[in-house]
């Protein structure tokens, strides 16, 4: 369970690096701020903070055994936290020149991903559907 929390936080900032364009600062910077698509960061720490007022009631508990798990759970999510915003991003910034973005990778046939996803989203519709959109 620790192991999955604390990935959790990474992935989801590695996942939104990933879908960038720039530079390596600048791409951690869109996916930690939101600048083009989604502000991952503040849904990262919101995750965080929803995770800790679950488990809060546990830190009172008169059982050992449940104070010892918020105990657990408390510094999972904080070390998770402080890897997916500190921890990674700083590192992304040096090995992110590696790291390809989707919108720019090669399809199979060779279109970029970018011109594919640019085309209107009528042209993928049925005809009967587009038909009763335009009478609209």
């Amino acid at each position: 369970m620790s192991i999955g929390l604390s990935v959790d936080y990474v992935v989801h900032v590695a996942h939104a690096f990933e879908h960038e364009e720039g530079t390596p600062e600048q791409r951690i910077k869109a996916a930690l701020h939101g600048a083009t698509h989604a502000c991952i960061g503040w849904s990262v720490l919101k995750g965080g903070g929803s995770t800790f007022l679950g488990v809060v009631a546990l830190a009172g508990a008169d059982s050992e055994i449940f104070r010892t798990f918020f105990k657990m759970l408390f510094s999972t999510v904080l070390l998770g936290l402080l890897a997916g915003l500190v921890l990674f991003p700083a590192c992304v910034i040096f090995v992110g020149k590696w790291i390809t973005p989707k919108l720019l990778e090669k399809t199979p046939a060779g279109v970029a991903q970018a011109d594919a996803v640019a085309k209107p989203a009528a042209a993928a519709e049925p005809p009967a559907l587009q038909a009763q959109l335009e009478r609209y």
